[in-house]
C-alpha cells in the first residue's frame, strides 16, 4: 500500500495532489492494482482519477483488464495526464512464444479493445485492433498492426507492415515500415526507413527517414553519429531536415566521473533551424538515501 501527497505553490498557482495505491499478488499468475488520485487546484477546482487493473499471466499468454475514470478538472501540475473527462475500460490479450527449433524463432501477437465515454456521458473514444510478429532464426523480423478507432466522431482505420533485419543486433540493422488507411476522413500514408551501422568498433551511424501524407506531404530525415574517442570521451553529431528546415550540431562528450557528464555543443539541438551557438552542458545525478540497510 502507498500514500503520497504533493504541493506546488507559486504567487498565482496553488495546487494540492494526493495519491493512494494498493497492489496484491492474488496468486502465482494474477496481480490486482488499484489507484486513486485527487487534485485540488485554485484555478480548476477539484479533480479525481481512479484506476483498477487486473493482470493475469501464464506461460506465453497474458491478459490485462483495466477500468479508468478521470474527471474534467483533474490537473496534476507536477505530473502529466494527456487525457481527462473520460470513463471506461480496456482489455488486452498478448501471446509471445520463443520456438527452439526450425526456421521460425519467435511468434507473437496481441489483440486489444478500448471503450471510453465522456465523464458525464456520451461517446468519446473506441478502439479495437491487434499486432503480430514473426522472428526468423536467420535474423529477419516481420511485424504488422491493424487498428480501427473512433475518436470524437471520427472513424479511422490504419494498417501497418514492417520488416527488420537482423532483429537481434542494435548496432547493425535495416528496417522499413509502411502504414496506410484513413484518418479524420482523409487518406493517410506513412513510410519510414531506418538503419544503424557500426564501423571499426568506434563509429556508430544512424539514419532515419519518414514521409507522411495526410492532406499535405511532410518529411523528416535524421542522420546521427557517434565516434568513441576513448577514455570516456566521444564525438557526436546530428543532421535534421524537416520539410524545408535544416538543423545540425556537433558535440564533445565526457562521462564516467561518478556519473557526471559534460557536453560542449556547437549548434542548438532543440532548434528547427541551425543556430550559431556554443553550449556547455553538465549533468549530475542526484541521489537521496532515505534509509540505509546493511546485510
Amino acid at each position: 500500500m502507498r500514500f503520497s501527497s504533493a504541493v506546488k505553490d507559486t504567487p498565482t498557482i496553488k495546487n494540492r495532489g494526493y495519491l493512494y495505491a494498493y497492489q496484491n499478488q492474488l496468486n502465482k499468475s494474477t496481480v490486482l492494482f488499484v489507484r486513486g488520485m485527487t487534485t485540488q487546484d485554485a484555478t480548476r477546482g477539484k479533480g479525481e482519477e481512479r484506476t483498477a487493473n487486473l493482470n493475469w499471466q501464464k506461460n506465453e499468454s497474458s491478459v490485462n483488464v483495466s477500468y479508468q475514470q478521470i474527471s474534467p478538472k483533474f490537473l496534476p501540475r507536477l505530473g502529466f495526464t494527456p487525457e481527462v473527462n473520460l470513463r471506461g475500460s480496456s482489455i488486452m490479450y498478448m501471446y509471445d512464444r520463443p520456438i527452439p527449433k526450425g526456421k521460425l524463432a519467435e511468434l507473437s501477437f496481441d489483440t486489444y479493445g478500448v471503450k471510453y465515454d465522456h465523464f458525464s456521458g456520451g461517446d468519446y473514444r473506441r478502439e479495437t485492433g491487434g499486432d503480430f510478429g514473426f522472428g526468423l532464426r536467420e535474423g529477419l523480423q516481420l511485424n504488422g498492426n491493424v487498428d480501427f478507432s473512433q475518436f470524437e466522431g471520427s472513424d479511422d482505420h490504419t494498417y501497418t507492415i514492417g520488416l527488420l533485419h537482423p532483429r537481434s543486433d542494435p548496432y547493425k540493422n535495416v528496417g522499413v515500415n509502411y502504414t496506410w488507411g484513413r484518418i479524420e476522413g482523409a487518406q493517410y500514408r506513412n513510410i519510414s526507413f531506418n538503419t544503424a551501422q557500426r564501423f571499426f568498433n568506434k563509429l556508430q551511424l544512424g539514419l532515419t527517414a519518414q514521409f507522411v501524407h495526410l492532406t499535405t506531404d511532410q518529411k523528416q530525415i535524421i542522420m546521427s553519429g557517434t565516434y568513441d574517442l576513448g577514455h570516456d570521451r566521444a564525438l557526436s553529431g546530428r543532421l535534421v531536415q524537416a520539410d524545408h528546415d535544416f538543423n545540425a550540431y556537433v558535440a564533445i562528450q565526457k562521462s564516467g566521473n561518478a556519473g557526471m557528464e559534460y557536453f560542449l555543443i556547437l549548434g542548438d539541438p532543440n532548434s528547427t533551424k541551425f543556430k550559431r551557438s556554443l553550449i556547455l552542458k553538465i549533468t549530475y545525478p542526484l541521489q537521496m538515501f532515505l534509509s540505509k540497510r546493511s546485510h
